[in-house]
């Protein structure tokens, strides 16, 4: 196995392992359970200053100590996705494509959108008074937006990469149409060539009969 081979099973391996710690460990499942049918701002943004400020007016002080703690964990659940998006990426890529590593732009926007959106929630739960305006309800809007439709378009990329894979190994493990008579046949063409008779000089039964009469 390469190196780089050993580099994308680490990536993978270590960004699913971290990833299920966080979600079994963290805090996520406590503070879902608090807000009840409300869902987190990281995962539904608040769309206008009006309702953000409603929503954090309905946590008290032991959900917004557990949302906050909750966005430290999500630091390292960031960079554990973004590490098992690159090692598939690169996994599958074909290693010819130049494009290669511009697929690394997918899992680093992810990365880059969710610390963006991280940061202001902070923010918002650090300055439950003034906070939150309306440019800070507009960025985090479209960091989360930004962040899911770029994990979802690396899904993608992973999903058509493994199809590519997959059908590109199937084509080249099935045989050809008259594959092996055409091989025998191409043998037995080189073999006439080579042969001293040749194809075209080949002795015949008629001539050699004929030539015992005449003895």
């Amino acid at each position: 196995m390469e190196r780089r081979h050993i580099a994308w099973f680490a990536l993978v391996a270590g960004g699913f392992a971290s990833a299920a710690f966080v979600f079994a460990v963290g805090p996520y499942a406590e503070l879902a359970q608090r807000l009840g049918t409300e869902r987190p701002f990281d995962e539904a943004p608040a769309t206008s200053v009006a309702g953000a400020k409603a929503r954090l007016a309905a946590m008290d002080a032991a959900t917004v100590e557990l949302y906050a703690n909750h966005l430290r964990w999500d630091l390292v659940a960031m960079v554990a996705n973004g590490a098992l998006l690159a090692g598939l990426l690169l996994a599958l890529a074909p290693s010819r494509l130049r494009a290669r590593s511009y697929l690394l732009a997918l899992p680093a926007l992810v990365m880059l959108a969710d610390a963006v959106e991280n940061s202001v929630l902070s923010t918002w739960l650090a300055n439950l008074q003034t906070a939150p305006s309306e440019t800070s309800v507009l960025v985090a809007r479209t960091a989360t937006t930004a962040k899911f439709g770029a994990f979802a378009v690396a899904v993608l990329a992973i999903a058509a990469l493994a199809a590519a894979r997959m059908l590109h190994r199937r084509r080249g493990r099935s045989p050809r149409p008259g594959g092996q008579s055409a091989r025998v046949g191409s043998e037995i063409d080189s073999d006439l060539r080579v042969s001293p008779f040749g194809a075209g000089a080949r002795p015949s039964l008629e001539s050699s009969e004929g030539s015992r009469r005449a003895r």
